[in-house]
């Protein structure tokens, strides 16, 4: 999977570039995704130059990305009446998971895991349930909005990510190096739909300089 999962790795500079291109329009959610792929960026460029794609970093990075998910959602006008869980939820996350890697109650080296499960299907089910709102929240058709591309990115990458966490317990380490392709071009999509949710935000804010 060398093409393929190189292709995958540098898709992730795209929406940074697309993301600093256009970082004055962006909106509260918009700066923490640019955040969130910016940190996914740096541990990217660092791990392939000097650490060799070591999992324990993945694993640290998880928790990060959990909680700037959280507070993107929770930035959301869709999900107001969960903004009371999203806190506590990053709290009971950086605890659960900091000490399950401190103390290698879970292997460190092993990317998947019940407790990054646990936290795909909150993100899974948040990203779901904004896109279900959002057909009844505004008059705006959901394409035509940059926050549906993100959340679509969303959905498509950890639904691809929860696939292959469960049947990383029933296949083989050879059938799951050709299973790995789902995540990568999961993941070169999702980047995708990130920099184009970049661009839509852009071009809506050039078209409405008021809003």
């Amino acid at each position: 999977m060398p093409l393929i999962g190189s292709i995958s790795s540098h898709s992730m500079y795209l929406p940074l570039l697309i993301g600093l291109i256009t970082f004055k329009s962006h909106q509260n959610t918009h700066r923490l995704l640019f955040i969130l792929i910016s940190i996914g960026c740096t541990l990217e460029f660092f791990d392939s130059l000097f650490w060799n794609h070591n999992l324990w970093i993945y694993n640290y990075y998880d928790i990060i990305e959990f909680t700037i998910l959280l507070l993107l959602f929770r930035k959301l006008t869709n999900l107001q009446r969960f903004s009371s869980y999203f806190i506590p939820l990053i709290i009971m996350n950086i605890i659960v998971r900091g000490f399950l890697l401190l103390f290698d109650v879970e292997s460190i080296n092993s990317f998947y895991s019940y407790a990054s499960s646990f936290n795909i299907f909150i993100i899974i089910f948040f990203s779901m349930y904004s896109v279900f709102r959002m057909n009844f929240e505004t008059n705006k058709l959901l394409y035509q909005q940059s926050i549906f591309w993100l959340l679509v990115g969303v959905l498509i990458y950890f639904s691809a990510v929860i696939f292959i966490n469960i049947i990383s317990f029933v296949v083989s380490p050879e059938a799951m190096y050709e299973i790995y392709k789902i995540q990568a071009v999961a993941n070169i999509l999702t980047n995708i739909l990130f920099a184009f949710c970049f661009y839509l935000e852009y071009k809506t804010s050039k078209q409405n300089p008021s809003s």
